[in-house]
This record gives C-alpha cells, structure tokens and sequence, in this order.
C-alpha cells in the first residue's frame, strides 16, 4: 500500500460524472470516511478532480459539534491550526449519539505527515479534542459537507 492510496481513483467513472455511488465524484475519498459519507443532493458545480460527499453518522445523523486539539488562527477566525507541542486533530461528534468521526489528523494526513515529520507517542496520544468549534455566529452544531480537490 503507497501513502498515496488514501485516494482512490474510480476505474468505472469517467469525467462526465456519473458513478455507482449516486455522486459526482470521479474519486473516492479518504478511505477512512467511507462509512461515514453519503452522495450531496444537488452538487452543482464541480472540479474536474473534485469530491464531495457529507458527512453523515453511522445512526444517520447528520447534526455535528466540532472538537479539535489546535488553536484558532489570530487573523483568520474560522481557520484551524496546529499548536506548537503538536499537529492538528479534528473531529465531528454525533450530537445525539456522542460518537466522533475523525475529520483531519495532522499527524497521518497531510503534506508534512507523509514525507517528513516525525511525531513522538506523546504528540500523537497527548491531543485531546477539548475545544468546541464555536462559528462567528455563535453557532455550535452543524451538517457537514466535506470537498476534496
């Protein structure tokens, strides 16, 4: 397995569009979401090499509250970033079953992850999720949807 087969490439789409999922998506995802994403209804425009799904619990759920070890950039609010001590970690929690689904973990996605950092066991195992997304708006819950290009 190459680090690279997190995408997969689907050999029965071609670009027009159309595939077995229901979608417009010419590629899988990250293959960590695939139990946890359905097609979107309505895509509209998209990138030649785009995928779109959202996010939707194992319970069909599809209300979240984002939890992350990171911080939030000073100029740019909505933006999530890694802290000093260790790479970002984000997830979506259920709001009626609790359960979290993994969105981003600095230390197995991403350019640095896969060609130069190293993290120690206490980076990877010492990030709590304890900070609550909250928008500019107050809001705290919200649907998902998840673009990849």
């Amino acid at each position: 397995m190459s680090i690279f087969d997190i995408f997969k490439r689907k050999s029965s789409t071609n670009f027009s569009g159309n595939n077995s999922k229901g979608s417009n998506n010419i590629f899988e995802g990250p293959t960590f979401l695939d139990s946890c994403t359905v097609p979107i209804d309505n895509m509209g425009k998209y990138l030649k090499f785009e995928w779109k799904r959202k996010l939707q619990s194992l319970s069909g759920g599809n209300k979240f509250r984002i939890r992350y070890y990171g911080q939030q950039h000073r100029s740019f609010a909505g933006l999530l970033i890694a802290k000093e001590f260790a790479p970002l970690l984000v997830v979506a929690v259920d709001v009626i079953t609790d359960r979290e689904i993994l969105l981003f973990d600095g230390c197995k996605h991403g350019y640095n992850a896969m060609f130069c950092d190293i993290y120690t066991k206490d980076q990877i195992e010492n990030r709590v999720t304890e900070n609550l997304y909250v928008d500019k708006n107050g809001n705290e819950v919200f649907q998902i949807s998840l673009s990849i290009s």
